[in-house]
């Protein structure tokens, strides 16, 4: 690689796409003029609470470099569903992390609220994808699985703990 990030050519710039527009360009669409309703999950029945563990084994002594991060004692398998739900039902799920490290917890598809934090933080506004768990602490988050039924993945947000086993999967059946 070059200074600039490019490819070494001499100085040259290499073409890899050229992009050709035809056809007349038509309107854009209409923006909406509200956006879309999404009910407050904090009120509401849920049908379920969960708990999902975040931890870590370090292997003999805690300093190998065998180390395995988990989900409710579990290294991923890509061929095991470990959380079957309904679509149209809202649950909560209390993370917690017993590892001594901090987990940027992670869920596909389905936005959440967090509701409740072990730390006594403040609360985070709006839908999230991701949360941090600090060590030692858990939070509870609201789901209402809406829309998108099938399977996805929920994991920790830091690359090497996701490739070292920190990810499970989900499947959302229709009713």
């Amino acid at each position: 690689m070059g200074r600039s990030g490019a490819a070494a050519t001499n100085g040259n710039p290499t073409v890899i796409a050229t992009l050709e527009v035809t056809g007349d360009a038509g309107n854009a669409p209409a923006l909406p003029t509200v956006l879309r309703d999404l009910a407050d999950p904090t009120s509401g029945s849920v049908i379920q609470t969960r708990a999902v563990t975040l931890s870590m084994n370090m292997g003999m002594g805690g300093t190998g470099g065998d180390g395995l991060f988990l989900i409710d004692g579990r290294s991923f398998d890509a061929n095991r569903v470990d959380i079957t739900t309904r679509l149209g039902t809202t649950e909560d799920w209390v993370v917690r992390n017993t590892s001594s490290m901090d987990h940027p917890f992670h869920l596909h598809v389905w936005p959440f609220r967090v509701v409740e934090r072990s730390d006594g933080a403040a609360l985070p506004l709006g839908w999230k994808d991701t949360v941090n768990v600090p060590a030692g602490q858990s939070v509870r988050l609201r789901i209402p699985f809406r829309d998108i039924p099938g399977k996805a993945v929920y994991h920790c947000h830091i690359l090497d703990h996701e490739d070292l086993g920190m990810m499970g999967i989900i499947n959302t059946q229709a009713p």
